[in-house]
């Protein structure tokens, strides 16, 4: 999919802020399978309204991950394949 990406701890801190203003009302709001079907989003062909709930567990859980390393000031290394 792409090579590594390297985030400093200022771009890490900064992104943790960004995600502490999405809740789950948001992300609600703003999803739509059907649109994401249609632009053959990854992984294609599977979004339903049922998924929303599972996306939305893992979502918690990314923003948790990067308060976590903001909180303790790392850098955040990600791979995505």
């Amino acid at each position: 999919m792409g090579p590594a990406n390297y985030r400093t701890p200022e771009q890490t801190k900064e992104i943790s802020l960004q995600l502490s203003k999405l809740d789950k009302d948001f992300l609600k709001k703003r999803f739509d399978p059907s649109k994401m079907n249609q632009l053959g989003i990854y992984p294609d062909g599977i979004w339903s309204e049922e998924m929303l709930e599972y996306l939305i567990e893992y979502f918690d859980d990314l923003k948790a991950f990067y308060a976590i390393a903001s909180k303790n000031n790392e850098a955040i290394i990600s791979f995505l394949s």
